[in-house]
C-alpha cells in the first residue's frame, strides 16, 4: 500500500493506493493533520502531526483514518511557522524501526522520544542547536540513531546535520553548518555508500529554459574534514539531482536528464562513477517526478 498526498493551496488531502489492485481509498482526516508516514515495522497505521492554535499533537491513525491515540503534545509559540511550511509530509515525525517508539521534532523546539502507547520518554538534547533549541528528524540512520537537521547556533539561518542516539548518548555532528539566506547550500538528507557519506544540497541551478525560478539540487560527498565536494552523475545535466536511498554500495538517484525538466531514476555507483538506468524519461516527457525507496 502506498500513501499519496495531494495539495490545494495550504490544504492537503491523503489517499491510500493498493498496489496489487489499484484501488484508491480517500482518507477523511481532521483539518490541520499532516501525515508523515506509516508506522513501523508493518505499516498497519499512520503517524501524523496535528497543528492547532496553541499545540502540536503527535497522533496515530488507522488506515481507515480513525484516530487511535495521541502520543505526545508540544506547545506552539506564536513565532513558530506552520508545520507544513517548514516540513511538509514525510519528515519531522518517525515511527521507530521496531514500532515501539516514535521520534518527532518541531522547528523551534527539541526532538522528543515518545512511547507508541503514548507518553514522553525523553527529550533528545543536541548541543549548539539554537535558543530555543531546534531540531527535526529526517530519517533513521540506524535502528538506534536518528539523522536530524538542527539550527546552527553560530550562523543565523543555517542548519547542520546530526546523528542523534535515542538512548540519550551524546549526539555527533555529521556535517558542518550549511545553508544561506538565498536558500542555497542546505543539506536536505544524507546517505552512506561505498565507504563515504553523501548529501543532497539545495542550489540555484536550473535549466536555462525552465519556466520556474531556482530550485536545484546537487549531490556532494563529505570529506574526512567535514567539507563537501560536488559529485558528477553521468547522464545527468547537474541541475537537479537528488538521492532517494542507498543499498550500501550504490545510491538511488532521481536525476534531471533533459531540459526543461525531464528526470530519470537510476543507480549511481560512486566507486566506479557509473550509472545504471532504472526508469528513463522519454524524449519531451517529464519522466519520473517522484519516487520512494522502501524495505531493508
Amino acid at each position: 500500500t502506498a500513501l499519496y498526498e495531494t495539495s490545494s493551496g495550504s490544504t492537503a488531502s491523503y489517499a491510500l493506493l493498493s498496489l496489487p489492485s489499484g484501488t484508491i481509498t480517500q482518507l477523511s482526516l481532521p483539518a490541520g493533520v499532516a501525515v508523515t508516514g506509516f508506522t513501523r515495522p508493518d505499516g498497519l497505521n499512520l503517524v501524523a502531526v496535528q497543528q492547532g492554535p496553541v499545540h502540536y499533537k503527535l497522533e496515530r491513525y488507522n488506515l481507515q483514518g480513525t484516530l487511535q491515540g495521541i502520543l505526545s503534545m508540544a506547545g506552539r509559540r506564536p513565532s513558530q511557522p506552520p508545520w507544513t511550511d517548514v516540513c511538509g509530509s514525510g519528515c519531522g515525525a518517525l515511527s521507530s524501526p521496531d514500532g515501539d517508539t516514535a521520534v518527532w521534532g518541531i522547528v523551534g523546539d527539541e526532538m522528543q522520544l515518545v512511547d507508541n502507547a503514548g507518553g514522553l520518554i525523553s527529550r533528545l538534547h543536541v548541543p549548539q542547536s539554537g535558543s530555543p533549541p531546534s531540531c527535526t528528524p529526517i530519517r533513521w540512520w540506524s535502528s538506534a540513531v536518528v539523522l536530524a537537521s538542527c539550527t546552527a547556533e553560530a550562523q543565523p539561518g543555517a542548519t547542520r546535520l546530526w546523528l542523534v542516539p535515542v538512548d540519550g548518548s551524546a549526539p555527533t555532528p555529521l556535517t558542518l553548518a550549511s545553508g544561506s539566506a538565498s536558500g542555497d547550500g542546505f543539506y536536505t538528507g544524507a546517505w552512506r555508500a561505498a565507504g563515504s557519506v553523501y548529501v543532497t544540497a539545495t542550489s540555484s541551478a536550473q535549466c536555462p529554459s525552465a519556466a520556474s525560478g531556482p530550485g536545484g539540487l546537487g549531490i556532494l560527498r563529505l570529506t574526512a574534514a567535514g567539507t563537501a565536494a560536488a559529485v558528477t552523475v553521468p547522464g545527468s545535466l547537474g541541475y537537479h539531482n537528488g538521492i532517494l536511498g542507498s543499498d550500501g554500495r550504490r545510491l538511488l538517484v532521481l536525476a534531471e536528464t533533459g531540459c526543461p525538466g525531464s528526470s530519470s531514476l537510476m543507480w549511481f555507483n560512486p566507486s566506479s562513477g557509473r550509472t545504471t538506468p532504472l526508469l528513463t524519461a522519454p524524449s519531451g516527457a517529464a519522466g519520473v517526478v517522484a519516487a520512494v525507496a522502501y524495505g531493508s
